[in-house]
């Protein structure tokens, strides 16, 4: 009975061996992919199955509000790869309506001016995807600063 435990132990370990542990992906290496607007990079890493609505900081942001940065940091970004990297977060399963602990959400971070401002592709983009269905009002994008989102 032990030699057949021991054997069955052995054949798990053989096969376990052949088989390759999956990458633990970090927030780090994901928020260094959103600075560069790495789509591939975070499409890899989508499909490995990182989630994109994890926090990134002490606030509570999650990947779309922190690629909303790249228009505060890097004034002259490529537009539309920001769009890319946005609508390839959004198919990976960011939420729209996702709140960080101040209450603000993509969209309200997106129209500052302090970041892409009103008038960027991917302000207008957050904006019609928020309003674009009747039946989920667009007020789920705007920030609520009414009560601390904070966990």
């Amino acid at each position: 009975m032990i030699a057949g435990g021991l054997l069955l132990a052995l054949a798990a370990g053989a096969f376990l061996a052949g088989r390759q542990a999956p990458r633990l992906i970090t927030q780090f290496e994901a928020s260094n992919a959103l600075r560069r607007l790495d789509v591939p990079q975070i499409e890899a890493m989508l499909a490995a199955g990182w989630n994109p609505n994890t926090p990134f900081n002490e606030v509570g942001d999650p990947a779309l509000n922190m690629l909303l940065n790249v228009c505060e940091w890097n004034p002259a970004h490529d537009r539309q790869r920001l769009m890319l990297m946005a609508r390839t977060l959004l198919e990976g399963g960011a939420r729209l309506d996702a709140r960080n602990g101040y209450g603000d959400t993509a969209y309200s971070i997106a129209r500052a001016p302090r970041y892409c401002g009103p008038d960027h592709p991917v302000t207008r983009m957050l904006h019609t995807l928020c309003y674009a269905n009747e039946l989920t009002p667009g007020d789920r994008c705007l920030p609520d600063y009414s009560r601390q989102h904070r966990r």
